[in-house]
């Protein structure tokens, strides 16, 4: 199996690899620099506020202030409740605070959480070094999407606890109200212990309503129909636009570049075939937790319509949980880079690591097979 010091060797020879290959060969690793931190900067400085307060790079703020990509045919009323709620906060205080300063400040809080949870965890500074060196983290980074870093570290956390408390239900809670299609992670938890449905769900509905009606009061624009439009100008102008494409690992995004999309129904449905099964040898107890935990976050992955490769970072949890390299393997390939050539204008990884979810899947669930015949503790030990 792949160990903590192995992981974090193919990752900083992987990510300095494709470091070269953007520098000198054809590979693209990293957004535009004149793009940096803009999920943050951009979407905060689009909705309404007070004049901000001077500070570091203030050419990139003023850009930022006036850029139209939120302003037009795209808003930011595509945010949950909770995103939106936490982004009207934040955008107030960069009356006080330079908005650079506070980006920088709420990276440093959730890099910081990831790595003293990690360590917490697995004793092992390996580990975190692995977490913190990933493609999918500097991704995050370098977008500057710090609502699907804190989407992913409370999705990490709930899956390496493996406890069925409500503790893990206000995770996945916070999770699902930032990024709903990843309601699938919880099936890990939900299968251990059914009942764990009701702390979830009064969890998720009551950080739902909640965030909604702070939102709606301190943003009166922020309404159902508003969210539903702006939902609606996100799969019109982004989605079917292929905006998300590039930097992003998804079947919808395979099929694009591919130059196909209006086959990802029936090819999601291929791409989904293994997950009954493996919900049914769960229930079983055939298929082991870390297995599952990789199966779900692959259909999670293939089944979102624009899936950035920054969302890649849950799968270090089946990384983490692994105990043979069926599991191991891929979740390692799903965290490294391989940039190493393009396709057109889309960075090779678009194809790649739909690919490796895919096979890797179902690897897991034929190797399950022959556990029929196993005792049960001979098959989970």
């Amino acid at each position: 199996m792949i160990r903590a010091k192995a992981s974090l060797g193919i990752l900083v020879v992987s990510l300095a690899a494709a470091i070269a290959f953007e520098r000198y060969g054809q590979g693209q690793l990293f957004n535009i620099a004149s793009e940096r931190g803009g999920d943050f900067l951009k979407i905060l400085l689009a909705l309404p506020g007070p004049p901000v307060m001077d500070g570091p790079y203030p050419d990139l703020i003023d850009k930022y202030l006036e850029s139209q990509d939120f302003k037009g045919r795209m808003d930011v009323f595509h945010l949950t409740p909770l995103s939106m709620l936490v982004a009207i906060l934040f955008r107030w205080t960069f009356a006080f605070v330079s908005p650079v300063i506070v980006y920088l400040a709420c990276l440093f809080a959730a890099l910081s959480a990831l790595s003293l949870f990690l360590y917490s965890r697995t004793k092992s500074v390996a580990w975190v070094l692995s977490a913190l060196l990933s493609y999918p983290l500097l991704t995050a980074v370098d977008r500057g999407n710090l609502f699907a870093l804190v989407s992913n570290i409370c999705l990490i956390a709930a899956l390496l606890r493996k406890r069925c408390d409500w503790q893990a239900a206000v995770l996945f809670a916070i999770a699902i109200n930032v990024r709903p299609n990843v309601a699938i992670m919880a099936l890990p938890l939900l299968m251990t212990r059914p009942a764990w449905f009701f702390s979830l769900a009064a969890a998720t509905i009551g950080i739902l309503l909640t965030t909604f009606a702070a939102a709606n009061l301190l943003l009166p624009g922020y309404d159902l129909d508003s969210f539903r439009m702006g939902l609606h100008k996100y799969f019109v102008v982004y989605a079917a636009g292929g905006r998300g494409v590039p930097l992003g690992s998804s079947v919808y995004g395979a099929l694009f570049a591919l130059d196909h999309p209006r086959q990802y129904v029936p090819a999601t449905l291929i791409a989904w075939a293994g997950l009954p099964i493996a919900i049914f040898a769960f229930w079983k107890e055939r298929l082991r937790y870390d297995e599952f935990v990789f199966i779900c976050a692959a259909a999670t992955s293939m089944g979102t319509t624009i899936f950035a490769d920054y969302h890649l970072l849950v799968f270090l949890a089946p990384l983490i949980l692994a105990k043979d390299n069926r599991v191991a393997i891929p979740s390692l390939l799903l965290l490294a880079p391989k940039s190493f050539w393009m396709i057109g204008s889309f960075n090779v990884q678009v194809l790649l690591n739909p690919a490796i979810m895919f096979i890797g899947s179902w690897l897991i669930i034929i190797s399950a097979l022959p556990r029929w015949h196993e005792p049960k503790k001979a098959v989970l030990s």
